[in-house]
């Protein structure tokens, strides 16, 4: 039997991720470090909450197809780690519902829904009549049946996740679910350089991404490494893809522009560009490099 679980994102999370998104994109993604101290498994459903000025809003559900570690989340929906929240544990769905981040719970339905608590059930904590305490859905807590079952009308039904997904990419090595480097047709040229591809930057956007590789190649920009010349086969198609404007400071109505904003380098180097925060600059981590370099050759 599956188990019915809330998990809490604070406001600034929800305010992000309400700017990043459609409308209809599906919650097929979460991220925390609480879900197997809860002991969240495979087939149980999660139901993604914040509170707004005390009162309840739900964002979506989602059926839990697995627990992973960054990296393999990662690789599986082929991104670089960076762009993923940076917490122990993230859940991919098997299923889920759209999101809707104005979705208001009314008061009379939040007064009523129970949580588990040792053996016994308990209400949410409220500082005042109908307004809901900040903290008391904080972290992951676990809702009875009826309780989820109350919240489940208000919500859209599940949809399957990708089935290419969540089937076929799951195990693929890291290497062979990197973006092929092909510019799509339907962008406009010059020149072989990028004239314009803007994209709402906090997407994950292939094509930003292949417009990037596009205009700047496979090797890395601050050493100059190139997985494929290095590894051969295995390495083709492989860099990572740094954003210059970090993510966690893009505000709702920023558009990165692929050849400005974005700039490809090799897992390591993306690792110390991150090292700092915010990240260095690429010509600043080149410049550390070539002193420390040169300080070896004077040695």
């Amino acid at each position: 039997m599956p188990r019915y679980f809330t998990h809490y994102w604070t406001n600034k999370t929800w305010g992000w991720s309400r700017a990043s998104g459609t409308g209809n994109d599906l919650l097929d993604h979460i991220a925390g470090n609480m879900f197997r101290k809860r002991n969240v498994s495979k087939d149980d459903v999660i139901y993604v909450a914040t509170v707004v000025q005390g009162k309840l809003y739900l964002c979506g559900k989602l059926k839990v197809d697995r627990i992973c570690e960054m990296s393999k989340a990662a690789s599986i929906l082929n991104c670089d780690i960076y762009e993923l929240w940076d917490a122990g544990e993230h859940i991919l769905a098997s299923e889920a519902t759209t999101m809707d981040f104005k979705r208001e719970i009314p008061l009379d339905v939040t007064e009523s829904l129970k949580f588990r608590s040792g053996e016994k059930l308990k209400p949410l904590a409220f500082v005042s009549p109908g307004h809901l305490d900040q903290q008391t859905l904080r972290g992951v807590r676990e809702l009875d049946e009826d309780s989820a079952l109350k919240l489940d009308e208000f919500l859209p039904p599940l949809e399957a996740v990708s089935a290419l997904r969540s089937e076929q990419q799951r195990d693929i090595p890291l290497a062979e679910l990197t973006y092929p480097n092909e510019v799509p047709d339907a962008q406009t040229y010059s020149e072989g350089a990028v004239k314009q591809v803007l994209v709402n930057a906090y997407e994950r956007s292939p094509e930003a991404r292949k417009a990037c590789i596009a205009h700047y190649g496979l090797t890395c920009s601050v050493c100059d490494f190139n997985f494929e010349k290095f590894y051969g086969k295995v390495g083709e198609g492989y860099i990572h893809v740094h954003h210059r404007v970090p993510l966690s400071e893009i505000g709702a109505t920023y558009e990165v522009d692929p050849v400005k904003d974005l700039i490809p380098v090799c897992s390591n180097c993306h690792a110390m560009l991150h090292r700092e925060t915010p990240p260095y600059e690429i010509d600043q981590l080149r410049q550390l490099m070539e002193a420390n370099r040169q300080r070896k050759e004077e040695a």
